[in-house]
């Protein structure tokens, strides 16, 4: 109960990081980029769900927490590297940040796989993204229309994925 629970929160938490910087962008996002993004989760942790029904030690689910503590520290570095004032975080000429994100998922599709978990927690759990992406948005929106002097700001999504990663690994 308590990884199915530590996998929620940390879904919602990776939705709200990722709803807030496609925000954190000069050029406002479009509201297709947050479909597109929850559609992007539901497909891809489903195929990991699919290819993590295969796989059979439950062992195996530390070892993916690290992984994913890994990859996301990676993503965080990656973000902080290839933030660009105009164009955000997610760059049409570079890919590195939706590699690492498409990779997460993956793992997370993976892990839920490996638990057992089936199509409706992968729907759930979709809709728990989704949601975090649309509160995560409207969150940073509110930081940056009261902190718009401060140039740190649009990192600030980067220290909930920060807190919850370093959660995870407990």
């Amino acid at each position: 109960m308590w990884v199915s629970m530590t996998i929620l929160v940390f879904v919602f938490v990776l939705g709200s990081t990722i709803g807030g910087l496609l925000v954190s962008a000069k050029l406002p996002p479009r509201p297709a980029s947050f479909l597109l993004f929850g559609f992007l989760f539901f497909a891809i942790t489903y195929g990991g769900m699919f290819a993590g029904m295969f796989l059979d030690s439950f062992l195996m689910i530390r070892l993916l927490d690290v992984i994913l503590v890994v990859i996301s520290l990676l993503f965080i570095v990656a973000c902080f590297k290839t933030f660009h004032p105009t164009f955000g975080f997610f760059q049409q000429e570079r890919k590195l940040n939706l590699l690492l994100v498409a990779v997460i998922f993956f793992i997370l599709g993976l892990e839920w796989g490996i638990l057992g978990h089936r199509t409706v927690f992968t729907l759930f759990a979709s809709a728990l993204f989704l949601l975090g992406l649309f509160l995560g948005g409207g969150t940073q929106q509110r930081i940056r229309t009261n902190l718009w002097r401060l140039p740190y700001h649009v990192f600030f999504p980067l220290t909930w994925l920060l807190f919850v990663t370093v959660l995870k690994l407990l």
